[in-house]
């Protein structure tokens, strides 16, 4: 089963597993459009093919901007993935920081504190650490479907 996993912000941070590879990716532009064209093409280049796109679920944001953006993404996939005939599924952030670290309140050094012991690197930044949890939470709930 082949997954797609995101933390989507301005600066996504994505995780897959067939191949197994991450990082992030920066959708800041001055056209507030151009953002959302180049997450579909961003989803156009990695997602075709995936049996699944996971995303942490979009929090109670304090800006009307960040709102907007994490709103408009979440659209964009939904869309992609009827298009594709792709499962989604998401986890809320709370729900992730406990998997990843045992706390739900956990910060995003917590988070990539965990990531440092759990996959024993160092990660690109904080988006890319929970797009690999994220990755790894779904293959924990999902790939034994396949079996």
């Amino acid at each position: 089963m082949k997954i797609l996993a995101l933390d989507m912000a301005t600066i996504t941070g994505w995780a897959t597993n067939e191949p197994r590879e991450s990082g992030r990716e920066n959708f800041k532009h001055d056209l507030r459009g151009e953002k959302y064209h180049m997450f579909w093409r961003f989803l156009c280049e990695y997602g075709v093919g995936c049996d699944m796109i996971v995303y942490e679920e979009p929090a109670i944001y304090r800006s009307g901007a960040a709102a907007q953006l994490g709103y408009g993404f979440l659209a964009i996939i939904q869309f992609f993935c009827a298009k594709h005939y792709i499962k989604t599924d998401s986890i809320h952030p709370k729900t992730l920081k406990k998997y990843a670290t045992g706390n739900g309140n956990a910060t995003k050094a917590d988070m990539m504190e965990a990531y440092r012991v759990e996959f024993g690197e160092e990660p690109i930044d904080d988006n890319e650490s929970d797009a690999r949890f994220i990755l790894k939470w779904a293959e924990s709930k999902h790939i034994k479907d396949l079996t």
